[in-house]
């Protein structure tokens, strides 16, 4: 999703300002990599005088603001376990937007009328939120992993009709016991790697598997738990944040929803699938399986954990920022954009400019223009705050 580029409408609005100009009208052009053509925006810039307004930019009669925080608008992308909600998404599968007062916008059009001031020339961290199908086996996510992607989940709801119990779980990282019982890693490697194959060919292309966790006590087969013994399950409840770091083998359970931030970019390597992968011809078992980690990676932070940083990643970082209802929570400065969501309700964003009010589930864009970024809620809540330089 990062492979596109922004226009340099920044230069034009900065001359426009330079020259004390209140109104400076061009045409931006916004280029989707999925896309033929660029989009040509006809836009107006509107700078209010100092100390009476903001900077807007007109769109096609919708006047966006561009020192204002943004309520996230998500497009729902259905998969075969399930379904994702993207907030932050730039695709071809979809495209968030940005709503305005009086409109919306896709968001990489946002994002070109001033990508500099908005968002430091940067692609949006992608937050998101994944719901796996209750049904065993086929709704389990791909196990795979990421070469560069980092990933984070917040684990919001688990289903009680799959865990009465209310403990849930993800395949995270390998079996240590095993691979200790296996005279080197590359030993533990070709063991693994045989065990999915043996499962793929059983599948003959998932076929006869998809055929089999249709019929009443035919969800499992000798293969498929010769596989999975390599593999280790860890236990989620809700509230637990996991940090799966590239590299990390991984693949949530069915019965789940998470909120997700990730390194804005699409790419993977699939190691098996319980469905049929939509995406691409078929799984890289092999190339993942040599390049994957064998290390244990680190446990679910529950939700009583008291450190704000979730995460710290070169391209972005995650913080749980706790509001109380009697102060301002300032959000921290030098950020070059920052996205956000609610996990309670009733939450305000203020800045110099405006305020936005978000119920629960709801997301914003805070540009890097933004000034004085505050937080305050009616009552004690959390949001999930990312963005570079967390």
């Amino acid at each position: 999703m990062s492979d596109f580029s922004y226009p340099d409408s920044d230069a034009y609005l900065d001359a426009a300002l330079q020259r004390g100009e209140p109104d400076a009208h061009t045409c931006v052009s916004v280029t989707r990599p999925w896309q033929e053509a660029s989009d040509q925006l006809d836009v107006r810039y509107h700078a209010s005088p100092a100390g009476s307004g903001g900077l807007y930019a007109d769109v096609d009669g919708t006047r966006i603001p561009l020192d204002e925080p943004l309520k996230l608008l998500p497009v729902t992308v259905s998969k075969p376990w399930g379904h994702e909600t993207w907030y932050s998404g730039i695709e071809a599968r979809g495209e968030s937007s940005v709503q305005a007062q009086h409109g919306r916008l896709p968001l990489l059009s946002y994002l070109s009328l001033a990508p500099q001031r908005l968002c430091g020339r940067r692609p949006p961290v992608l937050l998101k939120e994944l719901t796996s199908r209750p049904e065993p086996v086929i709704g389990e996510l791909y196990f795979e992993i990421h070469e560069r992607k980092q990933e984070v989940y917040l684990v919001t709801e688990v289903d009680k009709h799959v865990y009465p119990d209310g403990i849930g779980a993800i395949r995270f990282g390998m079996n240590q016991t095993l691979r200790a019982t296996h005279p080197s890693d590359d030993a533990f490697r070709l063991a693994f790697l045989t065990a999915v194959e043996s499962y793929q060919r059983e599948g003959q292309g998932l076929g006869q598997e998809l055929r089999k966790i249709a019929l009443p006590g035919q969800r499992s087969s000798a293969s498929r738990d010769q596989m999975l013994s390599f593999i280790n399950l860890t236990a989620l409840r809700r509230g637990d944040v996991i940090v799966v770091p590239s590299g990390v083998p991984h693949s949530l359970q069915p019965g789940l929803r998470v909120l997700e931030f990730q390194t804005p970019s699409y790419e993977r390597q699939i190691i098996y699938a319980s469905q049929p992968v939509l995406t691409q011809a078929g799984w890289d078992s092999a190339r993942a399986i040599a390049q994957m980690s064998l290390e244990p990676p680190a446990a679910p932070l529950p939700a009583t954990h008291p450190d704000p940083v979730v995460a710290s990643f070169e391209e972005f970082g995650v913080h749980r920022i706790s509001i109380s209802a009697s102060a301002d929570q300032p959000m921290p400065e030098g950020l070059p954009y920052a996205v956000c969501i609610a996990t309670d309700n009733d939450i305000t964003i203020n800045c110099a400019r405006g305020t936005l009010k978000l119920a629960e589930g709801e997301a914003a864009f805070i540009p890097g223009s933004a000034q004085r970024v505050t937080f305050n809620a009616t009552n004690p809540a959390q949001l999930l705050l990312s963005g570079p330089g967390l």
